[in-house]
C-alpha cells in the first residue's frame, strides 16, 4: 500500500508541474515580445558621432535617403514577384497582405503604418529603403536581415500594393452600370 501511495504522489506532482509549466508558457508562440531575435519596442541605438562602420554603409536619415537614393531595379515581372515573396517573409506579419497595417500581429497603441496611404505614397523610394534599413518608431531595423537588393525589391512591391489599392478605390467609387 505504501508503494502505491508514493507512486501516486509522484504522478500527482508530475501532473501538477506539467500543468504549471504549460500555464507559464501561455500564450505559447503567439507572443511576439518574447522572441529571442527581435525586441520590437526597444530603443534602436544609433552609432556614435564620427564612428566608422565596419562592413556596412553608415545610416542615412529618411529624408536624405528620399532625396538621394533611387531604386536601381526596374519593375519587371521577375523583380515584382521576388519583391512580393520578400514582403511576405519580412513585412506581412505587421503590414498585412494589402499593406494597410492589418497583419496578424497588428494592433495596440503602435499600429503599423498603412503603406498604401496617399501620404506615404508621395514619399520617394529612398524613404522606404531607409525606413527598412534603419527602422522607425516601433519598427525594427532590417539592415542585418535583408541586403540592399532585397530592400529595393520590397519597395517595388510596396508600389504595386499602392497601385492595387488605388484601383480598388476607383472600382468602389465607379457608378453602378445602368441595366
Amino acid at each position: 500500500m505504501r508503494r502505491f501511495v508514493g507512486s501516486s504522489m509522484v504522478w500527482g506532482l508530475a501532473v501538477w508541474l506539467g500543468t504549471a509549466a504549460a500555464l507559464a508558457a501561455w500564450p505559447w508562440s503567439r507572443d511576439m515580445v518574447e522572441q529571442a531575435f527581435l525586441r520590437p519596442l526597444t530603443l534602436m541605438l544609433r552609432p556614435a558621432e564620427s564612428s566608422v562602420p565596419l562592413g556596412a554603409p553608415p545610416p542615412v536619415s529618411h529624408e536624405a535617403a528620399e532625396r538621394i537614393l533611387r531604386n536601381p531595379y526596374p519593375a519587371t515581372a521577375e523583380h515584382r514577384a521576388e519583391g512580393a515573396r520578400l514582403y511576405r517573409r519580412y513585412c506581412f506579419v505587421c503590414h498585412g497582405a494589402t499593406g494597410r497595417g492589418d497583419g496578424p500581429v497588428a494592433g495596440g497603441a503602435l499600429a503599423p503604418a498603412d503603406l498604401t496611404s496617399a501620404v506615404l505614397q508621395r514619399r520617394g523610394d529612398g524613404y522606404f529603403y531607409a525606413v527598412m534599413r534603419n527602422g522607425v518608431r516601433a519598427m525594427a531595423q532590417y539592415h542585418e536581415m535583408t541586403d540592399a537588393r532585397e530592400r529595393w525589391l520590397i519597395v517595388l512591391h510596396l508600389r504595386e500594393l499602392a497601385a492595387q489599392a488605388r484601383a480598388a478605390e476607383r472600382q468602389r467609387e465607379a457608378p453602378a452600370p445602368v441595366p
